[in-house]
């Protein structure tokens, strides 16, 4: 397991999807050996990494945040029950609702590996629809 870093633009809330082994997507990008993901505004990253492979132990490995003027607010994450809700109020935007797939299939695109995961606050998580259009799909570089 490669530790991974998401980048997602300020105050984005909604449903992220990494869709890998994309030719047309973004290339490969590292630092400090993480993986490098910026989702764009559109919350669909088309990327031409491979899956990341095994257990995944997300207070090591998954580090989420916002790019405000260069910099990089850390976000909080909800992944499993384990990780506490405690101090967070309804309003607070975590990541949460991480996980990987095999074999999504891609409107029409054939089998794809996938990672998604939502960002948004408790209070909205059960208002909102997550689903993933066909013109979303379409445009996600937009």
């Amino acid at each position: 397991m490669v530790s991974e870093t998401h980048i997602l633009p300020n105050r984005y809330t909604g449903k992220v999807y990494i869709f890998f082994n994309q030719d047309e997507g973004y290339e490969a990008e590292y630092e400090s050996n993480a993986r490098i993901y910026r989702i764009p505004k559109s919350g669909i990253l088309r990327t031409q990494f491979k899956p990341n492979s095994g257990w995944i132990d997300s207070k090591k490995y998954l580090n989420f945040y916002y790019e405000v003027d260069d910099s990089l607010i850390p976000l909080n994450k909800f992944i499993s029950g384990r990780d506490s809700l405690v101090n967070l109020d309804s309003n607070s935007i975590v990541v949460f609702e991480y996980g990987t797939g095999i074999g999504w299939e891609a409107f029409g695109q054939g089998e794809v590996n996938t990672t998604t995961y939502i960002v948004d606050s408790f209070k909205n998580f059960n208002k909102r629809d997550y689903s993933l259009t066909k013109d979303e799909f379409d445009n996600w570089n937009k």
